[in-house]
């Protein structure tokens, strides 16, 4: 009996932490696509895998605290003519933020992301810290429709970036949502059953990582953009198992020289050379808290 008021408590803060349809407060998930290098038709294997928590801890009727840890494991493996090679990038996030709630239309939305990213095969050093963070505004224009703005920002080894975000959280009836953050993702979202929901998403994601020192503390931008087909199937009520299966538009790992803009792409070594489209799957599970506006 103890645990209902601690369950009921952490329904409660997370019911309102987030602008969208629902809080992932864990996920664990493991993304992989096969294709071939541009020039050489070389095998490329690309593994990705994805922890990430969100615990939103109210503080007072209009304030709460949001803590965030993610971690990501990539790995690009290519084999072909004879050779292969491979490379193996981490990142590690720990974000603090706010969200406070001006009234009942306006509230808005901060978070520092710092995080750490590199292929560790050096100790860790200032070159593989980088700072980021969010800040957006929400208006609920009514029950089932709130906008969002604000911007994103991180200290790249390129230097500065800024990308301004812009959104809408929609619910178009019991059965349909639409909801996303552009230039980062989007989604339309129809529920089947009381346990099975699908959709389509598109997503635009890109991130650094700092290489060792053999390759002069060069860096690689990982360009993600996809666009797919996705099913979740709820186990329990709050416990959820998800598939992808997308394809990409533009994905890869592009190597640049330290200190330099995105700009002199360099097509060596061979697990950082470019790489054709290919289709994709991600499969994981989630433990989510839908709100529904």
């Amino acid at each position: 009996m103890k645990r209902f008021p601690i369950l009921l408590f952490l329904f409660f803060i997370i019911h309102n932490a987030m602008a969208q349809p629902f809080v992932d407060v864990l996920t664990a998930n493991h993304q992989r696509m096969a294709t071939k290098t541009e020039n050489d038709s070389f095998t490329n294997v690309y593994n990705n895998s994805f922890l990430g928590i969100i615990l939103p801890i109210r503080i007072d009727s209009n304030n709460i605290f949001i803590a965030r840890v993610n971690g990501e494991m990539l790995n690009s493996d290519v084999s072909g003519h004879g050779l292969s090679a491979s490379v193996h990038l981490k990142s590690l996030l720990l974000g603090i933020g706010w969200q406070h709630h001006i009234n009942k239309k306006w509230a808005f939305n901060a978070l520092l992301l710092p995080k750490i990213t590199s292929d560790f095969k050096d100790k860790i050093n200032s070159k593989d810290f980088q700072m980021g963070g969010t800040f957006f505004v929400m208006y609920r224009l009514r029950q089932n429709f709130r906008y969002k703005a604000g911007v994103y920002y991180n200290r790249e080894p390129f230097g500065n970036f800024f990308t301004p975000l812009l959104g809408a959280d929609i619910q178009l009836n019991k059965r349909n949502w639409i909801y996303g953050q552009l230039p980062l993702y989007f989604r339309y979202e129809h529920r089947f059953t009381e346990k099975f929901y699908s959709g389509l998403g598109l997503r635009f994601f890109g991130r650094s990582f700092r290489l060792n020192s053999t390759l002069n503390h060069n860096y690689v931008f990982l360009q993600e953009n996809q666009i797919k087909l996705f099913a979740d199937y709820y186990l329990k009520k709050k416990l959820v198992v998800f598939a992808e299966l997308g394809r990409t538009l533009g994905y890869g790992l592009r190597h640049y020289r330290n200190n330099t803009e995105r700009t002199g792409r360099m097509q060596y070594p061979m697990q950082l050379a470019s790489v054709k489209d290919g289709f994709y799957i991600n499969a994981g599970v989630v433990y989510r808290v839908r709100n529904d506006f």
